[in-house]
Protein backbone atom coordinates (compact mmCIF):
# COMPACT_ATOMS: atom_id res chain seq x y z
CA UNK A 1 0.00 0.00 0.00
CA UNK A 2 1.11 3.36 -1.05
CA UNK A 3 0.30 6.44 1.12
CA UNK A 4 0.72 9.98 -0.29
CA UNK A 5 0.01 13.31 0.84
CA UNK A 6 -1.26 16.28 -0.60
CA UNK A 7 -2.06 19.71 0.95
CA UNK A 8 -5.64 21.23 0.82
CA UNK A 9 -5.86 24.91 0.63
CA UNK A 10 -5.68 25.72 4.48
CA UNK A 11 -2.45 23.12 4.06
CA UNK A 12 -0.99 25.73 1.27
CA UNK A 13 -2.25 28.88 3.29
CA UNK A 14 -0.08 27.24 6.16
CA UNK A 15 2.71 26.89 4.56
CA UNK A 16 3.13 30.56 2.77
CA UNK A 17 2.22 31.77 6.25
CA UNK A 18 5.19 29.61 7.73
CA UNK A 19 7.60 31.82 5.32
CA UNK A 20 6.00 35.13 5.34
CA UNK A 21 5.48 35.76 9.09
CA UNK A 22 8.69 35.46 10.30
CA UNK A 23 10.50 37.76 6.93
CA UNK A 24 7.77 40.20 7.95
CA UNK A 25 8.06 40.74 11.94
CA UNK A 26 11.89 40.39 11.35
CA UNK A 27 11.78 43.35 8.86
CA UNK A 28 9.57 45.14 10.90
CA UNK A 29 12.01 45.12 13.85
CA UNK A 30 14.58 46.01 11.93
CA UNK A 31 12.74 48.65 10.98
CA UNK A 32 12.12 49.54 14.35
CA UNK A 33 15.70 49.07 15.80
CA UNK A 34 17.37 50.94 12.37
CA UNK A 35 14.89 53.98 13.49
CA UNK A 36 16.33 54.18 17.27
CA UNK A 37 20.02 53.76 16.47
CA UNK A 38 19.56 56.37 13.90
CA UNK A 39 18.45 58.62 16.98
CA UNK A 40 14.93 59.49 15.40
CA UNK A 41 12.35 59.94 17.33
CA UNK A 42 10.31 56.57 17.61
CA UNK A 43 7.08 55.43 18.62
CA UNK A 44 7.85 51.58 18.63
CA UNK A 45 4.02 50.61 18.90
CA UNK A 46 3.15 50.06 14.92
CA UNK A 47 6.20 47.96 14.71
CA UNK A 48 6.25 46.24 17.30
CA UNK A 49 2.47 45.15 16.57
CA UNK A 50 3.94 44.21 13.32
CA UNK A 51 6.29 42.03 15.09
CA UNK A 52 3.20 40.61 16.74
CA UNK A 53 0.98 39.76 13.55
CA UNK A 54 4.21 38.17 12.01
CA UNK A 55 5.02 36.30 15.27
CA UNK A 56 1.18 35.03 15.42
CA UNK A 57 0.91 34.27 11.23
CA UNK A 58 3.70 31.99 11.57
CA UNK A 59 2.61 30.21 14.94
CA UNK A 60 -0.69 29.91 13.02
CA UNK A 61 0.62 28.27 10.30
CA UNK A 62 1.67 24.85 12.03
CA UNK A 63 -1.67 23.72 13.13
CA UNK A 64 -3.13 24.72 9.92
CA UNK A 65 -0.31 22.61 8.00
CA UNK A 66 -1.11 19.98 9.76
CA UNK A 67 -5.09 20.39 9.61
CA UNK A 68 -4.84 21.06 5.92
CA UNK A 69 -3.51 17.46 4.73
CA UNK A 70 -4.90 15.32 2.67
CA UNK A 71 -4.22 11.46 2.35
CA UNK A 72 -4.58 9.06 -0.45
CA UNK A 73 -3.79 5.27 -0.02
CA UNK A 74 -3.41 3.09 -3.10
CA UNK A 75 -3.25 -0.38 -2.80
CA UNK A 76 -1.31 -2.48 -5.24
CA UNK A 77 -2.35 -5.88 -5.83
CA UNK A 78 0.10 -9.22 -4.64
CA UNK A 79 0.53 -10.18 -7.92
CA UNK A 80 1.68 -6.86 -9.73
CA UNK A 81 -1.17 -6.62 -11.88
CA UNK A 82 -0.05 -9.89 -13.33
CA UNK A 83 -3.16 -12.02 -14.11
CA UNK A 84 -5.95 -9.60 -15.51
Amino acid sequence: MKITQNFTTCGRWGITLLFIGPFVGGVAYWMMWSSILARQPVDPIPYLAVVFVGVFASLAALPMMIIGRDFDGHIKPADNGMWK
